[in-house]
């Protein structure tokens, strides 16, 4: 067999191994616990409202196009060229809306509106996980804000992330006496779910 014939092969076997995995497990663990998580927010007294980050494009994509199948359709707002706008940031904050997000919504950007963060995938970098939260947790928020996790215990580098992630943060609660949790404990093997209280003077937003 010749070289190329070997590589082809080696090709096919890769793309009949992806087609046999499910669209699935942390998409449909998805739908099962936000639904619930947007009831609860609803119940406290928040908004209808929710932030759902991911660092990749095609992955808000197919989130988009998973809450538009599931009823969310005239709920949901996703910028197809990355960067959310003036125009949607206003629509989010005038409607009940589920904003879909990556790192690159800007610095700043306000969102003290929404009291649910939704972190698809987790970042490497803590700073990121911290900024995105910041965005609803910061002066103005008058509830306390959800954040939930979702983490594939399947994948190695999703447990390094959570652990990674948690181990940080556990020595910055140390150092600066913070007793809020923000990466949450694990529960039911895919998801962790952690609470912040309303914001104090000593919250500073990024």
């Amino acid at each position: 067999i010749t070289e190329a014939g070997e590589e082809r092969r080696e090709l096919c076997a890769i793309a009949e191994q992806a087609a046999a995995i499910s669209s699935g497990t942390r998409a449909e663990m998805v739908m099962r616990v936000f639904p619930e998580a947007l009831r609860q927010t609803v119940a406290s007294g928040a908004p209808e409202r929710a932030v759902i980050f991911s660092e990749y494009h095609d992955t808000l994509q197919m989130l988009y196009s998973l809450l538009s199948d599931n009823g969310y359709r005239d709920r949901v707002i996703f910028n197809a060229k990355g960067r959310i706008g003036k125009s949607a940031l206003r629509e989010f904050s005038g409607r009940n809306k589920i904003l879909l997000a990556t790192d690159r919504i800007g610095v700043g950007v306000d969102l003290a509106h929404c009291a649910l963060v939704v972190n698809y995938d987790l970042p490497w970098n803590v700073q990121k996980l911290e900024q995105r939260i910041s965005r609803c947790h910061r002066y103005g928020q008058k509830h306390d804000v959800r954040v939930l996790n979702f983490i594939d215990p399947g994948n190695r580098a999703d447990r390094r992330r959570y652990d990674s992630l948690n181990k940080k943060l556990k020595q910055f609660y140390v150092v600066f006496g913070v007793r809020d949790s923000v990466v949450g404990t694990r529960e039911d093997g895919d998801w962790a779910a952690g609470t912040l209280s309303e914001p104090t003077n000593a919250d500073m937003p990024v």
